[in-house]
């Protein structure tokens, strides 16, 4: 079977009561496209009827391919299993709750090839999510920047949509909500290019969010061991280098073109 060009990848726990709804709306956005595209939609330790509604949308669709974590061990973990099996050109990854409008998917995807991007994620502006989400996210955004050299309002806005050769040098390591730093990390370490379009983030459809307060000490430990323990995450000498692009620019944050 010949490669996709684009390969999204959607990690979900317990998201029944979003399912098929948000994967499909993103499935009829990049087909209405005219995108060559593969959902990889990935069953991160689902205790509830996730599974099985994954495998029947996968039977209807040859555009679905599934896989299954056993355990929940972290979204970055959920992540990266599907981005392991990923086969198109550019690789990217989303939430699977609906807060995303599909077509700013292809407004993504559009920005990494016409701006010729290492990556393109989004930014949201506005948000209709819950306080403690709020909260979380607020903090971490606001913090993120005096650490490290990476000027992104929105470290954790997805989708992200790389080049596969970029995700294959970035190689992020990290099990949980922290997998969205670290790309951002090494692609500003290493001089990547990213742009980034403004969206507005929905209310869930459905379900609830894993986002709780414990997820802000989650993110404060990542990033004191991110700087104190380097070897965890950071790439090594036998690690591939990032692709150039022909580019000199560190940052490139272009306006959106709504």
């Amino acid at each position: 079977m010949q490669a996709p060009e684009l390969s999204i990848v959607i990690p979900l726990y317990n998201e029944e009561a979003n399912l098929p709804t948000a994967p499909a709306a993103v499935s009829a956005a990049l087909r209405d496209a005219g995108l060559d595209y593969e959902l990889v939609l990935v069953n991160n330790g689902s205790r509830d009827r996730t599974g099985e509604m994954l495998d029947e949308m996968a039977r209807r669709d040859p555009r679905i391919r599934i896989v299954t974590v056993p355990v929940n061990e972290g979204y970055g973990w959920g992540v990266t299993c599907g981005l392991a099996l990923c086969r198109g050109s550019a690789v990217g990854y989303m939430g699977g709750d609906g807060q995303i409008r599909p077509d700013d998917v292809v407004r993504v995807y559009r920005l990494l090839r016409e701006r010729h991007l290492h990556l393109a994620k989004v930014k949201r502006v506005t948000r209709q999510d819950g306080w403690q989400r709020r909260v979380v996210t607020t903090i971490c955004n606001h913090v993120f920047p005096l650490l490290f050299p990476v000027a992104t309002p929105d470290i954790n806005g997805t989708p992200k949509i790389m080049r596969a050769d970029v995700y294959r040098a970035l190689r992020p390591r990290s099990r949980d909500w922290f997998i969205d730093a670290e790309i951002m990390i090494k692609l500003g370490a290493r001089g990547g290019t990213y742009g980034e379009i403004d969206v507005e983030f929905l209310p869930r459809a459905g379900g609830t969010s894993n986002v709780r307060p414990s997820s802000l000490l989650e993110f404060v430990l990542n990033i004191v061991r991110y700087m104190f323990e380097p070897w965890r995450w950071r790439a090594g000498a036998n690690d591939a280098q990032l692709p150039r692009n022909g580019r000199t620019k560190v940052i490139a944050i272009p306006e959106d073109a709504r």
